[in-house]
């Protein structure tokens, strides 16, 4: 069977930067479904035409930018100089499920790209030694705390046993974007299933049974 490849919205403030990446990622065979200069003029949710968002923020705003990704519902990946553990930190706490260097080629973007859309964390190897990936992820860590509104929406669905695509239909939104809540949700508990962050939240009275 052939592999899907996830549609992509690119977010960089140079045009002939947007152009590149654009260029670049038609090369693998993804196709770009929007682009902008900033976050703040994304449209979101896309009408659900996109699986992951691919962002080259100015050198000087990556953390300011890092955090305003936390209310987009598709999966980032974020273009960066060698990150430091706090800025990796910044990153994963804030729904960054990928971190590669802004030197990466087509081929090395479309595998982050198509990781993301799966649901799956990506941090390019080269730019992020073993201590510092260590250290990140413990900083990057959510706590059951941090879980969003939305998140709790999500928990309480998935504790009344309803399915990713009931769970759409019942907030009216994508079942991809479901499925990104739920990692996050997983993540964040420190849980292996569903089942385990249910009784989790349960115990810890994030959620009524």
């Amino acid at each position: 069977m052939r592999e899907r490849l996830p549609r992509v919205v690119i977010v960089a403030s140079a045009p002939l930067i947007r152009e590149g990446l654009r260029t670049l990622l038609a090369r693998e065979g993804i196709v770009t479904v929007a682009d902008a200069s900033s976050i703040d003029d994304l449209r979101d949710p896309f009408d659900g035409s996109a699986e992951a968002l691919l962002v080259d923020p100015p050198l000087d705003a990556a953390d300011e930018l890092a955090a305003g990704l936390a209310a987009i519902r598709i999966a980032p990946v974020l273009l960066g100089p060698t990150p430091w553990a706090d800025r990796l930190a910044v990153a994963l706490r804030n729904r960054v499920w990928g971190y590669v260097s802004r030197r990466a080629d087509g081929p090395t973007l479309a595998a982050a790209l198509r990781a993301v859309s799966a649901g799956l964390v990506v941090i390019e190897r080269t730019i992020a030694s073993g201590e510092t990936l260590s250290r990140g992820l413990r900083m990057g860590n959510g706590s059951p705390n941090d879980l969003t509104a939305r998140e709790r929406e999500v928990l309480q669905l998935v504790a009344e046993g309803l399915a990713n695509k009931m769970i759409a239909a019942r907030l009216a939104i994508s079942e991809h974007t479901v499925k990104f809540h739920v990692a996050a949700i997983l993540t964040k508990l420190g849980a292996a299933s569903r089942t385990e962050a249910t009784h989790t939240a349960a115990r810890r009275g994030l959620i009524a049974l």
